[in-house]
């Protein structure tokens, strides 16, 4: 239960300082990332899947400052509105049922 509703409120009531952290963190990690000639391929290929080109890293980082509280919002009700995809593994029996957890994940 707790687990869900973390997930649920999610994007709930998310603050500036929260986005700007969590943007500096993702640029620091995407610049960084550029330090390692697997990271920068595994980068390149991605782009390349996504966006049918390579993207310059200035564009990256222009993409990163965009993201605002709405958008990650909107991508949290989007992944809580849909039917999760339930894995267990090892012990099941104090585990809830699957038709449980919809109704704890619902809003």
């Amino acid at each position: 239960p707790i687990v869900c509703e973390e997930i649920r409120k999610s994007g709930d009531n998310i603050e500036d300082a929260e986005i700007n952290r969590a943007r500096a963190q993702l640029k620091a990690a995407t610049l960084m990332s550029l330090e390692s000639t697997s990271s920068r391929c595994e980068q390149l290929a991605r782009q390349m899947m996504i966006f049918k080109r390579p993207l310059p890293i200035e564009e990256v980082v222009e993409k990163i400052e965009a993201i605002t509280a709405a958008d990650v919002e909107n991508v949290a009700r989007t992944l809580t509105d849909g039917l999760p995809t339930f894995t267990v593994l090892g012990r099941i029996a104090k585990v809830d049922t699957f038709p449980d957890l919809i109704k704890q994940l619902a809003h």
